[in-house]
């Protein structure tokens, strides 16, 4: 488990079960943005390589560990770029 700002969480690793519903749209074609570095990845490879990160709106991607943590430090302060590339 790691910890940020008090609250714990675990990075994600491969083979983890997905089986959550989100309530918007999930990817455009398989990609989706990268809301830190603003790279368009596609999920399936970053799930395979345990890049990705569920949350109760959806999953997220990313390219690599560093942008996957700086995210799970401050979500809120990405969530509102995906959600407008996605609307886009």
């Amino acid at each position: 488990m790691n910890t940020v700002r008090d609250e714990r969480f675990r990075l994600p690793r491969t083979g983890d079960l997905r089986g959550t519903r989100y309530l918007g749209p999930m990817t455009r074609d398989g990609k989706i943005l990268d809301p830190v570095c603003d790279m368009v990845v596609d999920v399936a490879e970053q799930r395979d390589q345990g890049l990705t990160l569920e949350r109760p709106e959806r999953e997220y991607a990313f390219c690599g560990p560093g942008c996957l943590e700086r995210f799970a430090k401050d979500p809120k302060r990405y969530i509102g770029k995906v959600e407008r590339w996605l609307a886009a």
